[in-house]
């Protein structure tokens, strides 16, 4: 970053009649106020970030084999483990037959203890698996 003019500099020239070198000073003043409005920007983006990841690490919480979120009034989920574990995405697990669970974003399967295997799934097949891909 450049060294920033001082008043009393730009006064100087001013009183030197120095006016066009007064106001190249003037307008690196307000390039570096920008930069500086700019950084400040940035750091309230990453503090708001890092504010978020804060509250939703406290809010978390393990169930196997999914992540909720907890809030006073409820929880809220089911989320994939898969892309929270990887990457802290929270995606919402979608759920298309009794004790069946599907990540739309990596296509992982969750299956719970509601899951009954000899059931057939709405018409795919023998498999209530098969066909999932279709949903």
């Amino acid at each position: 970053m450049a060294i920033v003019p001082s008043y009393k500099e730009i006064i100087s020239l001013m009183k030197k009649g120095l006016t066009i070198e007064a106001q190249k000073k003037i307008i690196e003043l307000r390039e570096i106020a920008l930069q500086f409005q700019q950084e400040s920007l940035d750091t309230k983006e990453k503090l708001r970030k890092l504010t978020e990841t804060c509250e939703i690490e406290k809010a978390i919480s393990w169930e196997q084999p999914f992540y909720y979120i907890k809030k006073p009034d409820k929880k809220d989920g089911p989320f994939c483990q898969l892309c929270y574990d990887k990457n802290k995405d929270l995606i919402r697990l979608q759920n298309p037959d009794k004790g069946i669970f599907r990540c739309l974003s990596c296509n992982n399967d969750y299956l719970t203890d509601d899951y009954d295997s000899s059931i057939e799934f709405a018409g795919y097949g023998s498999s209530r698996l098969d066909g999932i891909d279709d949903f």
